[in-house]
């Protein structure tokens, strides 16, 4: 075998230079598509999160509000900020609110072992004592929010209604006085 002559070598020197530049085109082409990728990717991702934001203040926090506004005239802001530290709401695949507990992240159950539904009546029951084994600090923020239970009939005297008098009957004429 001989040495390969100068101009060989130059030739093969040039022919690497080519398909190094053909490489780095290649290269440069593929990144460019890549950026383009990645920004309509960023799009496509802040898109979906604008319409998880939406479905979720329609689906969950408006519900979650009028439930506050229902359990608590007084402040429901106030009991919406308490519910949200101690739980988290979230829509099942049927598009129902399930309440679940910040701690361990389950859904929250009555001391009977049922799940709790998201119902007035049920989260008020869950609130003020059903949900917790002895009293808590947190059930007494609860029971204080809440108020009385809402399916109570009220306690207390009931309101007196005066006759109210018949046309054409003779009514009587009350005096007050001294004797």
């Amino acid at each position: 075998m001989s040495e390969p002559t100068i101009e060989e070598l130059t030739a093969e020197v040039t022919t690497l230079r080519s398909v190094k530049d053909e490489l780095l085109a290649k290269t440069h082409a593929q990144k460019a598509t890549i950026a383009t990728l990645e920004a309509e990717r960023n799009a496509a991702s802040e898109a979906a999160d604008k319409a998880t934001t939406a479905m979720r203040a329609v689906v969950i926090d408006k519900p979650v509000n009028a439930m506050a506004n229902e359990l608590c005239k007084g402040a429901p802001e106030l009991l919406k900020r308490e519910l949200l530290a101690d739980f988290t709401f979230d829509a099942d695949e049927n598009g129902d609110i399930v309440v679940k507990t910040k701690a361990d992240g389950k859904p929250i159950v009555a001391k009977d072992g049922k799940p709790v539904t998201f119902d007035k009546l049920a989260i008020h029951r869950f609130l003020i004592g059903d949900g917790y084994a002895e009293r808590t600090d947190r059930q007494k923020v609860y029971t204080h929010l809440c108020g009385i239970p809402v399916a109570s009939g009220g306690i207390g005297r009931g309101s007196r209604q005066l006759p109210i008098p018949q046309p054409g009957a003779e009514s009587k004429k009350i005096e007050f006085g001294l004797r």
